[in-house]
């Protein structure tokens, strides 16, 4: 994983490494590069072994199970479009702040399963996961559409000026996707 970086003093920890985080940056709008990827499932624990979850964002550390860090560990545009949604979450996360983030999100997850939704229906059903998968489709249909884009992310050098041509763009989608935009955080939906 070229991508990523471990972080020496924590075993099983990683950071993104230097180009994927400037990447990241620009497509989100918000730094990465200090955000922990826990590729050890022992780490997260009960989190993500909870029914079949490959990964959880929680505040500046997204926690992976095993099946979420082999997807992770592929380094394809699969693997970068996922990534893409735990970081959305981790801006959504500063965006709301921890009580807000938390709220909104269980709350509306037991509202659905209330209403009788089943657990995975209720999940889809959240405004925070679908402004993720937004971000997360946004992506995998940029990346789909320059090939290129993959090689550079997970192991180039350093960002062409039409890698960032490309990723100013997937970006640009992001912040008019209405779903992307309002999920990101209630200070922001309202101030547009």
């Amino acid at each position: 994983m070229d991508f990523l970086r471990p972080i020496p003093e924590r075993p099983g920890a990683h950071r993104l490494a230097p180009i994927p985080a400037e990447a990241f940056a620009l497509l989100l709008g918000e730094p990465v590069d200090r955000v922990t990827l826990e590729l050890d499932p022992k780490r997260g624990g009960r989190l993500v072994g909870f029914r079949g979850f490959l990964a959880i964002a929680l505040g500046e550390t997204v926690y992976f199970s095993r099946r979420g860090a082999r997807r992770l560990a592929r380094g394809d545009a699969s693997a970068l479009a996922f990534l893409a949604h735990e970081l959305f979450h981790v801006c959504q996360w500063r965006g709301h702040g921890r009580v807000l983030f938390l709220a909104r999100y269980l709350g509306s997850y037991a509202r659905h399963r209330l209403l009788g939704a089943s657990g995975l229906a209720a999940y889809r059903s959240l405004g925070l996961e679908q402004g993720a998968f937004q971000a997360e489709a946004h992506l995998s249909r940029w990346l789909g559409d320059h090939p290129a884009l993959v090689r550079e992310l997970t192991g180039g050098a350093e960002l062409t000026p039409e890698a960032r041509a490309h990723l100013a763009g997937c970006a640009e989608d992001i912040r008019q996707d209405p779903v992307c935009f309002a999920s990101l955080s209630w200070r922001r939906s309202r101030a547009r």
